[in-house]
């Protein structure tokens, strides 16, 4: 197969990891895959690679773009990823006659707008058109399919290559020393804030921090308001090895994971709070939430039991191993099937930003076969119908 892969933003974190792995996978299995960024970072993740296509800024630009390329390089499925990218996705899927995918990595994979055409479109696609989602986290699995009555979501959790991770022989680590490896988003800059003011309940000397983000000069600042606490190392180009030589993780989500795979002791920074030691409670609470901290309790664990981290272990390397994974992401790509719209084509054609909401109001509406995605769409967004 011939896979376009697309995603507005190629920084480094989490998400990038995850698709650079998915990516890998699908290419040692002989499929030929391409990739479509919008903002990107000049850095080693993807310099190295060839079929790269830059987006330009506006969708509908986006979307001609992504048609003439889907057309002269024979693509036969798009496997979309957040922001604004999903919508022009969405237009060249329909437009082309291929199948769509789409990642949903959290909330903000679909509130991100503050558009309302954009969110009408959207939710119309999700529930009416059914393209198969990709969740990475359960609870918003069960979200899709009885908030958004998609019945093709399929639960795709983020995974770790655990085959490859040797844990004998390991290097000798400097007690005392943890390690953050992410994206600097302002969550992360507020979470790494917070643990340092509160670095005292922490048997820790130091931190090294990895990473890039939007956020780098507060970064920087913060560094430089810690006095020696953090240190700013770079960019990690193997976050596995890289984290392989401390003592402690800190982050939540992908680090998490890479974390537990490594049988690092773990704490929990993310959405701007501290929750402290990763235990085996814990564990089971985020771990349907892709091992984010943002829905459980604000009480901070500042106790660690040794014995949690190979309870932890046993359970994620059964639950969480790229092998089993990645058969489920390919056989759904496979399996793709095209669904055809003639509302999303026609408004494509229209081609017209300022009359978008309007062209949903008169096709999209009229148009939705399902009662219970109509009530969705008009609740969700309070429109005047003129019913």
């Amino acid at each position: 197969m011939n896979i376009l892969i697309v995603t507005e933003k190629f920084k480094i974190g989490g998400l990038e990891r995850s698709i650079l792995k998915q990516i890998k996978y699908l290419e040692d299995n002989g499929h030929n895959v391409y990739l479509a960024i919008r903002e990107y970072d000049n850095h080693n993740l993807i310099e190295n690679r060839k079929n790269i296509l830059y987006l330009p800024e506006k969708m509908f630009a986006s979307a001609e773009v992504l048609i003439k390329f889907v057309e002269k390089n024979n693509i036969n499925i798009i496997h979309a990823h957040p922001f604004n990218t999903i919508l022009c996705s969405i237009f060249a899927s329909q437009v082309t006659q291929i199948p769509m995918v789409y990642t949903v990595h959290g909330l903000s994979s679909l509130n991100y707008t503050h558009r309302l055409e954009d969110d009408i479109l959207i939710r119309y696609f999700i529930g009416e058109v059914q393209p198969n989602i990709f969740s990475v986290s359960q609870y918003y699995t069960k979200f899709l399919k009885e908030g958004y009555f998609n019945e093709k979501t399929t639960y795709l959790p983020n995974s770790i290559d655990m085959d490859s991770i040797s844990l004998e022989g390991r290097i000798e680590v400097s007690k005392g020393i943890g390690v953050f490896v992410g994206r600097f988003s302002d969550d992360n800059v507020k979470a790494l804030k917070k643990f340092y003011e509160n670095k005292s309940k922490y048997n820790l000397s130091k931190v090294d921090i990895y990473g890039h983000g939007n956020e780098l000069e507060k970064l920087i600042e913060l560094v430089k308001l810690s006095k020696g606490f953090f240190e700013y190392k770079g960019i990690s180009d193997n976050p596995l090895k890289t984290i392989e030589k401390y003592e402690v993780v800190l982050g939540i989500g992908q680090q998490v994971m890479e974390g537990i795979s490594l049988k690092k002791k773990v704490i929990l920074i993310g959405y701007g709070k501290l929750s402290g030691y990763l235990n085996y409670e814990i564990y089971n609470q985020i771990k349907v939430n892709n091992f984010v901290n943002r829905f459980i309790s604000n009480k901070e664990n500042l106790e660690f039991n040794e014995d949690d981290i190979e309870f932890i272990f046993e359970d994620f390397s059964k639950n969480y191993n790229s092998t089993s994974v990645n058969k489920i992401y390919l056989n759904t790509l496979i399996d793709a099937e095209f669904v055809n719209n003639d509302y999303i084509v026609e408004i494509f054609h229209m081609r017209n930003s300022d009359s978008l909401l309007n062209l949903c109001k008169e096709k999209i509406l009229p148009n939705t076969l399902n009662p219970y995605i109509l009530n969705s769409l008009k609740w969700g967004n309070n429109i005047n119908t003129g019913n």
